[in-house]
């Protein structure tokens, strides 16, 4: 069975008609794909990135599967390559919209910044999102996106430090999303699909280590390649590092208190995964509370 939109649930004090209406909704926004604007500002997909949306799906669909899911499968036409001129984000290379059901990458430089940077969106898309009905007005907003939690009313989702919405747990919820697609990545190395980028990068790498060149050697660098037309290199690298640290370490001393449980601490990652695909965050705050002590959630959560 597969599901027909990325929401998997509603809540509030809402009836089952428009419930219904909202799920409908859904569905026929995650059919659509000509949305207003967005073919002035993108650009068609190449054959071969084409072929890179298929192996993603294969594969974040195979993590829907190990925590027990149905396959989810998002079309190609729902993930919009942006042309470099016309992204308007700063700081951001893409952004997942469940509301719309589609995702907006920039325009990448190589295969393998597109690889990482759709897996990422497409965890997001492919983990637990629930909408709500806010308990003090009639609006439908965001209730969860993976570990993500947002308030009940617009009077607590407007407070959050320094202005803007509230949220919890955004910062844990990056980290496992970027730490999967970390994963991912570094399986790749042997996939035709990224050969000549996997190749560039151990070239340049090699010519980076002999003129120690370390901002270059740095391991969160996934790809290095150089500018047309110019000697200049760039480096790519993993995202949300601060995050991923704490993460790391949350794990690492997780899985050293309880070795008859966990392996290694990348075992300890698939509960924090399985929570944020299921929705279901019982085996996560157990396991935090009893490591770390009651109101570990509350605290880490919190912005």
């Amino acid at each position: 069975m597969e599901k027909f939109s990325s929401l998997d649930h509603v809540v509030g004090n809402i009836t089952e008609e428009e419930k219904n209406e909202i799920f409908e909704k859904r569905k026929k926004m995650f059919e659509t794909t000509d949305i207003e604007g967005l073919k002035k500002i993108e650009r068609e997909k190449t054959p071969e990135e084409k072929e890179v949306l298929l192996e993603i799906n294969e594969a974040t669909n195979k993590l829907r599967q190990k925590y027990g899911l149905e396959d989810f499968t998002i079309p190609e036409g729902n993930m919009h390559i942006i042309r470099k001129n016309e992204w308007a984000s700063q700081g951001e290379t893409a952004v997942a919209l469940p509301d719309l059901e589609c995702v907006l990458i920039h325009e990448p430089e190589r295969k393998i910044h597109f690889s990482k940077t759709a897996f990422h969106e497409m965890v997001h898309m492919k983990s637990y999102n629930a909408v709500q009905k806010l308990t003090d007005c009639n609006e439908i907003t965001a209730y969860r996106s993976g570990l993500m939690i947002f308030p009940r009313s617009q009077e607590k989702m407007k407070s959050a430090p320094g202005g803007g919405n509230l949220d919890y747990f955004r910062d844990m919820n990056e980290a496992v999303t970027e730490e999967l697609a970390r994963r991912y990545v570094m399986s790749q190395i042997d996939n035709p699909l990224y050969r000549d980028d996997f190749s560039e990068t151990r070239q340049l790498r090699e010519i980076a280590r002999q003129n120690e060149m370390k901002a270059f050697l740095d391991e969160e660098v996934f790809s290095l390649y150089n500018v047309p037309g110019t000697d200049e290199i760039h480096a790519e690298k993993f995202g949300y590092k601060n995050f991923r640290t704490a993460l790391y370490q949350i794990r690492k001393t997780i899985a050293e208190k309880y070795p008859e449980k966990f392996k290694s601490s990348e075992e300890v990652l698939d509960v924090f995964a399985r929570a944020m695909f299921t929705g279901h965050m019982f085996e996560l705050s157990n396991l935090m509370e009893e490591t770390f002590g009651k109101g570990t959630m509350r605290a880490i959560g919190t912005p």
